[in-house]
């Protein structure tokens, strides 16, 4: 809003001076065509005629600095943006193959298997996004936006799978731990919870795996 009251008020500037210095110079031609003028009042018209001029000349160049102040502005958005959409692409890449190194997944398995190992990863593992999460609106495309967004809270659902697998995991070995062979009618029951975790988890790793295709097709390298 700034922006465009000044933008405005320059422009009415200019305008507003072009009228001035051309109001001066036809009143000063009026006077030479129908009044003998002295070198006193000539040189007051002249004077007054020049002050109007180097006005608009000085408005003329505020106009000047301030379209290329915007055009420098916008230039330095795009290349922010830029620099934002390289910085999440390549950190979505590298956290994806890291994943899939940890997990030993190579594609997704047609059987889904259960999750019968822990799996541990970094408390933050989204440092780039979480660097950027207050710049997002600085992204014009709004289908670009949401993307991010999606993907990223995909990716922590799918982290968040893990790790609720991991207490499956835990709760039943410190179960057999402690009740020896009188814990195996309850093994069916740990054999469900860790199935349905199973597949719910790889349900959400190829809609990620998908999400990450998308930002890598459609994001700057």
């Amino acid at each position: 809003m700034r922006k465009i009251i000044i933008a405005t008020l320059i422009v009415f500037g200019v305008v507003a001076t072009a009228l001035l210095a051309i109001v001066l110079v036809m009143g000063f031609w009026t006077s030479l065509q129908t009044k003998h003028l002295d070198s006193s009042e000539t040189a007051g018209w002249v004077q007054a005629i020049g002050s109007v001029l180097g006005l608009g000349v000085a408005v003329g160049i505020m106009y000047v600095q301030h379209q290329q102040a915007e055009r420098r502005e916008a230039k330095q958005k795009l290349e922010r943006e830029d620099r934002m959409l390289r910085s999440i692409r390549i950190e979505v890449d590298v956290l994806l193959t890291s994943f899939k190194r940890t997990m030993k997944i190579e594609n997704v398995p047609d059987s889904r298997p259960v999750l019968e190992r822990y799996f541990f990863f970094s408390e933050k593992p989204f440092v780039v996004y979480e660097s950027l999460a207050g710049n997002l609106l600085d992204i014009r495309d709004d289908k670009k936006r949401r993307l991010i967004i999606e993907t990223y809270s995909k990716a922590q659902g799918v982290i968040v799978l893990v790790q609720m697998n991991n207490d499956i995991l835990a709760e039943r070995d410190e179960y057999f731990r402690n009740m020896g062979e009188r814990g195996q009618d309850k093994t069916n029951s740990f054999a469900h919870k860790l199935r349905y975790n199973a597949d719910q988890f790889w349900e959400r790793y190829e809609e990620a795996v998908l999400l990450v295709d998308s930002i890598n097709r459609s994001f700057p390298e």
